[in-house]
């Protein structure tokens, strides 16, 4: 914590020292998630020197012991760490990619909402470099949603804390108890696995106080599934089975089914199929007994998965054929679009010629689906599509949908994610309702085996499905909790929170990320818009560094358009604003452009003063890269004033630093004005030993722009001799 402490003052220095006190520390302790968080924390202050392959080896450590703690998301932030680092290599984006995408499974694993944000955010950066400009545009679309929704962890952590206070003052002891449970929702959607362990303990020892068995039941069924997220499978099954009696003894059938389909998923994962399936039948004849359509479905479809995990393929297809049809009886969609899904892996095992059937089947469910988003955006103004549920169209679909046809991402492929914009939603004239859950195959919702001294707080908000067509209807909560349920037939399932993670500031950053987008493809009003946009949530924020950085976005922006006055107004606020925020780094950036700028403008004194000012910043903040792009800018200055010598040392010092920081471009860069240099003063072997040595360098990393002008340089070279 001190290492990070120092690291945000920019004292690298007591940093890496404190880092390296902490790491001695936890390793006499033998404190495997200790270390590893210190040798992220190196790792973070080595890329920020510079020092590539010190930060690579200490995040390849820190993941090493994070899997030894079986950490899922220390593993998760250590292949972002490394994916970041490997970004920074032209020759490693295929590796930069694979980290990314491993960090992202791992954090969807251990649900966490910003860490996929952040990991999405990574990808898009990473696919603007290669110019696969949709598929950035995607990822940056697709982190801006899961920035938006952390509004309501924020919004729900803050109703829990003001609930748990007013019922303390009443002395009302269920009620703290059914807070705290609330509150390990929470924290178990976040990840945060200790909080989330402490309150669902504390909600168990209330229930208890109160003697609720439901509620101890529930909070047992809880600790369960939190002990089998951390691959505690000991203390998932003793959790389960206490449950289990539990529910017996208050007679909750539904709530002893819900038990025996834990603790069957207990048992498929230790691949114990035998009592796995004891487990299945078992919670099978309690729905039965309960008349849960959906909980039959949910115990037929994991059956169908038993039977095909173990080669009993006739079985795992009458299992999920009968899944299928009480499926379609309740008009469960998503739900049977999961079960053909296991269907088309058995037709492919066989290679049987149902395959079609199923694979057109699927595509007809998941478009009628696609209502989700509709219906949830209008009755609860939420988008919801990145919960659980992927919804897909057809070329063909798609024309009967307003702009369907130009849409770029229905030209890329045969099945593709729909748009989010609003336009692209296609209204389904079946007015059933259609659920989102984060868990689509869980066996059924705790909201029915609850009783209401349990759930105080649970009510059955029972309106027509139709009043999102605009007819007479009681009116809908406006946003969603835990504690909404929507009816679909005659079953009702509790709908969970909506969360996200990383609120106003994570929407910021992506539109700032889309901005950029918007820059390289020239879209020039889209990205001011975005910049624009991004500069008034960081405001609301009240992040000084991200209103720098949007300042900053612009003044780029500004110079692309030759509105010089407004470029330089953007860099000299987003100067002050990083003056104010303490930060070196951003000073010395934003110094950098003014000198380009005032370059343009032919003002060379102001010019020089800016960018020895810069070199000076980024020495202070020990960034390399930093201070070989200042020396190279003053080289071309002095190229301009024809002061020669000053030019090559300043070109031959950047060189110096490039190297040290292992940047190709900036290497390839300080010998292609070398050879520029030396050509105007008729040094011609030297000039062209440095052309071609940049020529190599830009092919190595597929700089086709600069190759071109390296060789029109080589031929005016050979002109001239």
């Amino acid at each position: 914590a001190l290492g990070q402490m120092c690291m945000h003052k920019n004292s690298f220095h007591n940093a890496e020292t404190a880092s390296q006190n902490a790491l001695e520390h936890h390793r006499q302790a033998h404190n495997d998630i200790g270390q590893a968080n210190d040798l992220l924390v190196l790792g973070r202050l080595y890329m920020h020197r510079h020092q590539l392959e010190k930060a690579e080896k200490s995040f390849q450590d820190a993941l090493e012991l994070h899997k030894q703690a079986q950490s899922v998301l220390g593993q998760a932030n250590d292949l972002q760490d490394l994916g970041k680092l490997k970004l920074r290599r032209a020759f490693r984006m295929e590796e930069a990619e694979k980290s990314f995408q491993d960090a992202l499974e791992l954090h969807k694993q251990a649900q966490d909402v910003l860490g996929q944000a952040n990991d999405l955010q990574n990808l898009g950066q990473l696919y603007m470099r290669q110019d696969q400009l949709e598929k950035a545009e995607k990822s940056f679309q697709d982190a801006l949603e899961f920035h938006k929704q952390a509004q309501y962890l924020d919004e729900a952590e803050k109703s829990f804390q003001d609930a748990l206070e007013l019922h303390k003052q009443a002395q009302d002891v269920l009620g703290q108890a059914n807070d705290l449970r609330n509150f390990g929702e929470l924290y178990m959607h976040q990840g945060q696995l200790e909080e989330a362990e402490k309150s669902f303990q504390d909600a168990l020892e209330l229930h208890k106080q109160a003697q609720s068995v439901l509620g101890q039941a529930n909070d047992l069924q809880n600790l369960g599934e939190l002990f089998m997220h951390r691959d505690q499978l000991e203390e998932a099954e003793k959790s389960f089975q206490d449950a289990l009696k539990l529910h017996k003894q208050a007679q909750d059938v539904i709530g002893q089914g819900n038990d025996l389909w834990d603790l069957s998923r207990l048992y498929m994962h230790q691949n114990q199929l035998e009592e796995a399936e004891k487990s299945l039948q078992d919670a099978l004849e309690l729905y039965k007994q309960a008349q849960s359509v959906l909980g039959q479905a949910n115990t037929h479809q994991y059956l169908g998965r038993l039977y095909m995990h173990s080669d009993q393929n006739n079985q795992a297809k009458n299992s999920l054929n009968t899944a299928l049809a009480l499926y379609e009886q309740i008009n469960m969609q998503i739900y049977e679009a999961s079960a053909q899904h296991i269907c088309l892996n058995i037709w492919r095992q066989d290679r049987m010629e149902g395959m079609a059937y199923f694979s057109e089947r699927r595509v007809e469910i998941m478009v009628r689906a696609e209502d989700v988003d509709a219906f949830l955006r209008d009755v609860y103004g939420v988008e919801a599509s990145k919960r659980g549920v992927r919804t897909m169209t057809s070329r063909k679909d798609r024309r009967g949908i307003k702009n369907g046809s130009k849409c770029r991402r229905s030209q890329t492929a045969a099945y593709m994610l729909p748009c989010s914009h609003s336009s692209c939603i296609k209204p389904h004239p079946n007015n059933d309702i259609i659920l989102l859950l984060f868990n689509p195959t869980a066996p059924l919702s705790r909201a029915a085996s609850r009783d209401s001294r349990s759930t105080p707080h649970t009510i059955a908000c029972r309106w027509p499905v139709s009043s999102i067509h605009g007819r007479a209807s009681a009116t809908p909560p406006r946003s969603l909790s835990s504690n909404n349920i929507i009816p679909v037939g005659t079953v009702f399932i509790l709908v969970p929170l909506l969360f996200a993670n990383d609120s106003v500031l994570g929407q910021a950053n992506d539109l700032q990320d889309l901005g950029e987008l918007y820059m390289h493809q020239d879209q020039l009003e889209e990205a001011e818009k975005s910049f624009q946009d991004a500069l008034e949530l960081h405001k609301q924020a009240q992040s000084v560094l991200g209103q720098a950085y949007d300042l900053w976005d612009l003044g780029k922006l500004y110079m692309c358009r030759d509105q010089l006055e407004e470029a330089e107004k953007s860099f000299q606020d987003a100067l002050e604003l990083h003056k104010q925020a303490q930060d070196a780094l951003g000073q010395a950036n934003d110094l950098q452009n003014l000198g380009e700028l005032y370059m343009h403008r032919d003002q060379l004194e102001e010019a020089e003063k800016s960018f020895q000012d810069a070199l000076g910043l980024h020495k202070q903040a020990q960034d390399v890269i930093g201070q070989g792009n200042d020396l190279w800018d003053l080289g071309k200055l002095y190229m301009h004033q024809n002061q020669l010598e000053e030019a090559e040392k300043s070109f031959q010092d950047a060189l110096e630093l490039y190297k040290q920081a292992q940047s190709v471009l900036g290497q390839a860069n300080a010998h292609q004005y070398l050879g520029r240099l030396y050509m105007r003063s008729d040094q011609n072997n030297q000039a062209e030993n440095h052309l071609n040595t940049a020529l190599a360098l830009y092919k190595q990393i597929n700089r086709q722009i600069d190759e071109a002008s390296v060789l029109k340089l080589l031929f005016q070279l050979s002109i001239q001799t």
